[in-house]
């Protein structure tokens, strides 16, 4: 599976919105709808791509272990975490390429708060 990529579009009334696309390139719907009631909410544009840019982590994981959401247990979101810990993942969101650093524990815990907070969003439990 390839890793899914943030895209932007303009939009009439919202201006700029970040979006992740699958490789067909369709939306990935529990996280479009996320973004989009985000954006209702008022949410700055900086706060909904930083969302966005969050959550492409999960999606590259889930690509990489040719996972869908739905079958995400919590030993999944458990080695995913361990994976983005890991000074030499691959896979992530640089196009395949290792990572030479691991993440700061504060750029984890965003990108667990971003995951969690958007699957319950949308009724989907990953823990």
């Amino acid at each position: 599976m390839n890793p899914p990529k943030m895209v932007a579009s303009d939009t009439p009334d919202r201006g700029r919105m970040w979006y992740l696309v699958d490789a067909n390139p369709d939306f990935i719907p529990e996280v479009k709808q996320f973004l989009d009631w985000k954006a209702a909410t008022r949410h700055a544009p900086a706060t909904v791509k930083a969302y966005c840019s969050r959550l492409v982590w999960l999606y590259c994981f889930l690509a990489h272990h040719r996972l869908q959401v739905a079958e995400v247990t919590p030993m999944h979101f458990t080695e995913f975490v361990v994976w983005l810990c890991h000074p030499l993942r691959s896979d992530g969101p640089g196009e395949g390429a290792l990572t030479p650093y691991p993440l700061q524990p504060t750029s984890v815990n965003l990108i667990v708060h971003a995951v969690g907070i958007t699957h319950s969003s949308v009724g989907i439990s990953l823990i």
